[in-house]
């Protein structure tokens, strides 16, 4: 009797009239709880949030109420989330070890949460093992540029300890087991055995792992609309599902071996939320299968989402989640409607209607588009999904075939590379902002349900559709610009950009680690520059020119009469008493007046009127070349401070004799010398200057126009 009970029990829920009423309409509580969510991070999503809910109201007051009661477990979680203390210290046990070029990712787990220690000195610790170690703390820093990335937020949205941990003199007090060691050993295993590229494209394919790809192929793959290909996915678990059927075909418990071959590779790949997503699809397709739970497919991908959701809420903010079950529902919708049709035609469809689904977070991923990624990424889609993914999984498993593997690895970068470099038609995008994307999304909600309501005339439905074409239109031609000038937090350098109606100027590129200041022009929606100046040839003000001169037009560019480097391209090359207009913008330049000898002293130095204050910018120049500049006479409001704030420039001479309002330290975050310089400080202060500077503040905006100038620090945005 007790063996027939869950029997009984289940077959009383399946034929409940709630049990009844809730299938084939998961997805409507799926759509509520993410509005919820969105609506917490996006105040502009709640009056479609609120909408939604007051239509499925009226229909079905059940699906409202079960979402009100996913909601209270999800605000419950967060409630406990935030209000968690976790605490490191000195001894801890190691659970995960990631392995980069010159440093390691030790990862702590305690209170449920992750604690991530960085360790330079490279030591050999394995996942399991338990340490003794010193420690600096620091918070974790977040948007440094406007819209750049956000380490803070990738912290909490990964459930990660949202501190920094330095850690050193580390000693090795015993080893430990962890399931974590199958990955670790996996990955030295790739290491040791397979040439370079064959490695990439395992690692990358099989594993989800691209830090090994270089920049040119990773640029490739982007052009070509296909870094989706090498984020681990559904297409990976079908893969493996398929081969292992094959494989088990006549094993009477193949459904188990498949589960427990793929929770390994759930560990294996970290849990990726798009793997985790697959692999727990198949899980309850299994079991809606084995105990014909009437579960549709929309049902499986909805219960999925929110049981993910009510286990970590912040999964909604990473967007590796979003675009994994957007388009992963988008597929499962249409099937239906194009399983008749031929399959070129069929990747087709879904390709273009997955693109326009998350086209706002690809822009704001990538703030570049291709308009011709729709059909080449359909080639790239079927290339590796019918060869190049199996031939992965067989080179893991048959390393001897690793040269003719190479080979066909090598084909596929070029392949890549062609298509990039002629068959793509890449448009920079400006940066979709909270208000584009809440309203994208409520007009395509509004399509939906346009035509699924069958009453509605055909003339709303027509016009709605091309309300929404126009708004598609309008995010690739948007370059609407505020008058800003942004002093930048790079890791190490310089680069100052203006902007006004009639001028897009930057000066100097910091080292171009990252591509941050690249980033910021395109998330800016910035096609070309119509000034770029660099005032000396030293990596850490030029590193970034060749990226941004390889994708952006440079309608002129400026050096110092003294700079002989080869820049690739047409240089003005200016001296003191030489004068430039952008726009309504005028600039001076002040020196060089002679050749010092020195770069840093034969470096531009600007001075022109922008925003109601007229700026100083001294590149940078040492204190005898400040001295010089003391005698001019010139009305300075701001100095962009010479050499980070080192202490071989702000001569007190100059400080005394302009009196600033305004100091920008632009100090290189990651620099070797400490900068800003404690003299430096102590003059500007001796002085009563306003010292704004990049280490403290992060990148520094100065907005104006309309009567509203003023300063804003990222660091409090």
């Amino acid at each position: 009797m007790l063996v027939e009970y869950p029997k009984i029990y289940l077959n009383k829920l399946k034929n409940s009239s709630l049990y009844n009423s809730l299938t084939n309409n998961y997805l409507i509580i799926g759509l509520l709880v993410t509005l919820f969510l969105l609506s917490i991070h996006n105040i502009f999503f709640f009056p479609l949030f609120l909408l939604s809910t007051l239509l499925i109201f009226k229909q079905k007051k059940v699906l409202v109420a079960i979402a009100i009661g996913i909601f209270f477990v999800i605000v419950v979680n967060l409630v406990i989330r935030n209000n968690t203390n976790v605490t490191l210290d000195n001894i801890e046990r190691i659970s995960d070890v990631e392995v980069y070029s010159d440093y390691q990712r030790l990862i702590v787990r305690k209170c449920g949460k992750k604690i991530i220690l960085y360790d330079s000195n490279m030591t050999d610790i394995k996942p399991g093992d338990t340490i003794s170690f010193n420690y600096t703390e620091k918070e974790a820093y977040s948007e440094r540029v406007e819209g750049g990335f956000n380490y803070n937020e990738y912290l909490i949205n990964n459930n990660y300890l949202n501190k920094t941990y330095t850690i050193n003199n580390v000693s090795l007090i015993k080893q430990g087991f962890s399931i974590n060691l199958i990955k670790y050993y996996l990955f030295k295993y790739i290491d040791k055995i397979f040439n370079n590229l064959t490695r990439t494209f395992i690692k990358g394919l099989v594993l989800g792992n691209s830090k090994d790809f270089d920049d040119d192929f990773y640029d490739s793959i982007k052009d070509n609309g296909i870094v989706h290909l090498f984020a681990i996915s559904g297409l990976h678990i079908g893969l493996i599902v398929f081969a292992l059927e094959k494989l088990l075909n006549r094993f009477k418990n193949k459904t188990k071996v498949i589960v427990i071959m793929l929770s390994i590779y759930l560990v294996i790949t970290s849990f990726a939320s798009s793997i985790l997503r697959a692999v727990l699809m198949y899980f309850l397709s299994v079991i809606n299968k084995k105990y014909k739970l009437k579960f549709s497919s929309s049902d499986v991908i909805s219960i999925v989402l929110l049981i993910l959701l009510m286990i970590n809420p912040n999964y909604i903010y990473n967007s590796g989640f979003i675009l994994s079950f957007l388009i992963s529902t988008m597929i499962i919708l249409e099937s239906s409607l194009i399983k008749n049709k031929h399959k070129i035609i069929q990747a087709l469809i879904i390709t273009a209607s997955s693109n326009v689904l998350v086209l706002p977070i690809i822009i704001n991923m990538n703030n570049e588009y291709n308009l011709l990624s729709v059909v080449t990424s359909v080639l790239f889609i079927f290339l590796v999904s019918y060869f190049y993914l199996p031939l992965t999984f067989i080179s893991l498993m048959l390393p001897f075939i690793s040269k003719v593997s190479e080979f066909f690895f090598s084909a596929f970068v070029k392949i890549s590379s062609f298509f990039s470099n002629y068959l793509s038609i890449n448009i920079i995008c400006k940066e979709v902002d909270k208000i584009g994307v809440a309203l994208y999304y409520t007009l395509i909600l509004s399509i939906l349900y346009l035509f699924k309501n069958g009453n509605i005339k055909m003339i709303y439905k027509k016009l709605l559709i091309g309300t929404f074409s126009c708004f598609i239109i309008f995010l690739f031609l948007n370059t609407t610009l505020k008058k800003e000038v942004h002093f930048l937090d790079l890791d190490e350098g310089e680069a100052t950009l203006i902007i006004d109606r009639e001028c897009k100027a930057l000066i100097d590129t910091g080292d171009g680690k990252n591509d941050e200041v690249l980033k910021l022009l395109k998330r800016k929606g910035i096609k070309h520059l119509d000034y770029l100046i660099l005032t000396h040839p030293h990596l850490d003000h030029v590193g970034g020119y060749e990226k941004i001169k390889e994708d952006l037009k440079i309608d002129n560019l400026v050096v110092s009469f003294y700079d002989n480097s080869d820049y690739g391209m047409e240089t003005a090359k200016l001296k003191s008493g030489d004068m430039f207009s952008c726009g309504k913008n005028s600039f001076r330049v002040i020196s060089p007046s002679s050749n010092y000898k020195d770069e840093n002293d034969n470096g531009l130095v600007l001075y022109s009127e922008i925003g109601g204050l007229k700026m100083l910018f001294l590149a940078d120049v040492s204190k005898r070349v400040e001295e010089k500049i003391a005698n001019l006479n010139l009305s300075v409001d701001l100095i962009k401070i010479a050499h980070h704030g080192s202490s071989t420039s702000t001569s007190p001479i100059l400080i005394e004799r302009y009196l600033p309002k305004y100091a920008i330290i632009e100090a290189g975050r990651n620099n070797k010398f400490s900068f800003p310089n404690k003299k430096t400080i102590e003059t500007l202060n001796k002085y009563k200057v306003e010292i704004y500077r990049t280490d403290l503040d992060y990148s520094i905006i100065y907005k104006f126009g309309n009567g509203k100038n003023r300063f804003i620090k990222m660091s409090y945005k």
